[in-house]
């Protein structure tokens, strides 16, 4: 999607008359992902883009700029998305990076680079002319070298197409890892299935030492002159507390009993983390979703992931999930950054209306600007917990059944 400055950019709001289309391209950008969209938000104005559609993006490339209104743009997405201190030393750099130079960002991802682009290889018809430079306009399309393309597709079909016997021996190689896995992961289930019965006795005996022949509970050499009875240790054992002889990192354990508990709901990582109580950004977060998908008990389609049954199992006994309206309003709230939870009280509080943007913030005490405002608007769209019309709200359906 090219620049959304005729649309959507104007400080005073969009025309009545675009309202429509503004309507329109802001569902696109948050329902497209569903019917195979990927919209792009391209323009050398962020300032200009309309908020409603630039919380939506999930990744971010900034390139060199000068203007404070569109660093202050920049800057509400980063409140609403990623890391504040990276934000506040990007923002800084942004009027001093050189012609293509750029960040380029993608908190759910863990990515955050500063790149150099490279310079367009054919007719760039939007180069600024050096002063005195008249630019030649090509007057006709240029001719295309078939023979050149045909070779160079003939050329990578050659290089990733492997000799058939070569292709046997890595197919046999390739199973033999397979078979070698799958031996290995028997094993650790066989010593988990032990180790957890162990602990289950230990438990049992401290819970119940075994008495002795006068109805005292046994001790060790509590018969000695001098010497303190010696007692069994008391042992605190959990379902959860042994994953299949897989070390969790805490975050990823965090990450696993809040989807088993809402299970089979799937979610995003960032509603999961929300869930779980972390923030969706930085490297405890990153590295509790990298030890669990490295574990195998999650499933991950279309950007949402569930808990796996294997992963149910791990999760062991988990809290039930909230039932009522009420109940899921209330954890929600819990879990999430200032000010969201007031906005979806608020809101929850209109049941099936929606309510203008103007209403919610004049509720709120609040500007519906800046920051602040942003951010927490962005917070309950990106966990899907508010519908959009316009430039109205209201909670989404889960608050309202």
């Amino acid at each position: 999607m090219c620049s959304m400055k005729p649309i959507c950019g104007r400080r005073s709001g969009p025309m009545p008359d675009q309202m429509g289309l503004l309507g329109h391209i802001e569902e696109i950008v948050r329902h497209g992902r569903v019917r195979g969209f990927i919209p792009w938000l391209i323009t050398q104005r962020p300032a200009v883009v309309h908020k409603d559609v630039l919380s939506q993006a999930d990744i971010l490339i900034a390139m060199k700029l000068t203007a404070s209104q569109d660093r202050d743009a920049i800057g509400g997405w980063i409140e609403g998305q990623a890391d504040r201190h990276e934000g506040k030393r990007i923002l800084g750099d942004l009027p001093r990076l050189q012609r293509g130079e750029g960040y380029l960002w993608a908190p759910g991802r863990g990515i955050l680079e500063r790149a150099a682009f490279p310079t367009i290889r054919t007719f760039d018809s939007s180069r600024t002319p050096k002063r005195g430079e008249r630019l030649a306009i090509p007057r006709a399309l240029a001719e295309v070298d078939l023979t050149a393309i045909i070779a160079a597709l003939g050329a990578a079909k050659t290089q990733t197409s492997g000799k058939p016997e070569e292709d046997r021996r890595r197919h046999a190689l390739l199973e033999e890892e397979l078979a070698a896995a799958r031996a290995r992961i028997d094993t650790l289930e066989q010593k988990n299935r032990e180790l957890g019965a162990r602990l289950e006795r230990i438990a049992a005996l401290a819970a119940d030492p075994a008495p002795t022949a006068d109805g005292a509970a046994s001790t060790e050499r509590s018969g000695e002159i001098g010497m303190k009875p010696v007692r069994s240790p008391r042992v605190a054992v959990s379902n959860a507390a042994v994953i299949s002889g897989i070390s969790l990192h805490p975050a990823a354990r965090k990450l696993l009993i809040a989807l088993a508990q809402h299970a089979p709901a799937r979610f995003t990582w960032g509603q999961a983390a929300t869930l779980a109580g972390l923030k969706p950004s930085g490297g405890h977060f990153n590295a509790g979703r990298k030890s669990l998908r490295e574990s195998g008990y999650i499933n991950e389609a279309n950007d949402l992931l569930s808990a796996t049954p294997a992963g149910l199992k791990a999760a062991g006994e988990v809290p039930p999930a909230a039932s009522t309206p009420a109940e899921r309003l209330a954890l929600w709230c819990d879990r999430l950054p200032a000010p969201a939870p007031e906005m979806l009280r608020t809101l929850a509080a209109q049941g099936e209306r929606y309510m203008a943007v103007e209403k919610l913030a004049a509720a709120l005490d609040k500007k519906p600007s800046g920051g602040h405002w942003n951010s927490g608007i962005a917070v309950l769209r990106n966990n899907g917990l508010i519908e959009t019309d316009g430039r109205r709200y209201r909670t989404a359906a889960l608050f309202r059944e």
